[in-house]
């Protein structure tokens, strides 16, 4: 004969502590300890009772390994099995949810680095590109300096010429002047 605990409807075995109420009903001594610290009942009549009122069962069980498991407790544990399984169908479908989630969020994030890398290795040309053009623009701004140079090396050489030339031009001029002034 298998008998269970009414509170959490587990078999008792003789490994447990059991206790009974002065009405008689049998439970696990630690789910009615949990019991009676909410209600001050039986939990199966509902007869006032207390702590003081329990009173511990020893019970000897048959260590006969032969003997079959009657249909109730056959039938408890197929309960507790199939919640057991419902519970972990429903973990799976939320980690599955999650895993759908997370898998997309990734493509998401992959995609968003792509974008950006996309954008840097743009950038990278363009300033690759920028830098070519500044060393085109020093390179001629260096020829356009060195050319400057070479002007004014130019103009003060005409300028000397020019001034040479005015010197002469007027030395000649007054020489002339001199030998006209002494013709006449």
């Amino acid at each position: 004969m298998n008998v269970s605990c009414a509170i959490c409807r587990e078999l008792l075995t003789p490994f447990d502590d059991i206790c009974c109420t002065l009405c008689g009903h049998i439970f696990h001594y630690a789910c009615l300890q949990s019991w009676l610290k909410r209600s001050k009942t039986c939990p199966q009549c509902r007869v006032k009772t207390t702590n003081q009122r329990l009173k511990r069962i020893y019970l000897n069980f048959s260590n006969d390994d032969n003997v079959v498991k009657d249909s109730v407790s056959l039938q408890n544990e197929v309960d507790i099995l199939n919640v057991q399984l419902k519970l972990r169908n429903h973990e799976l479908n939320e980690l599955t949810k999650d895993n759908v989630k997370s898998r997309n969020e990734i493509a998401h994030l992959k995609q968003k680095i792509f974008e950006v890398e996309h954008k840097i290795s743009s950038t990278n040309k363009i300033i690759l590109i920028q830098k070519g053009q500044i060393k085109c623009y020093e390179l001629l701004c260096s020829n356009i300096k060195e050319e400057n140079e070479k002007l004014k090396e130019k103009i003060k050489y005409f300028q000397k010429y020019i001034y040479c030339s005015i010197y002469f031009i007027d030395y000649i001029i007054d020489v002339q002047f001199s030998s006209f002034y002494l013709i006449l």
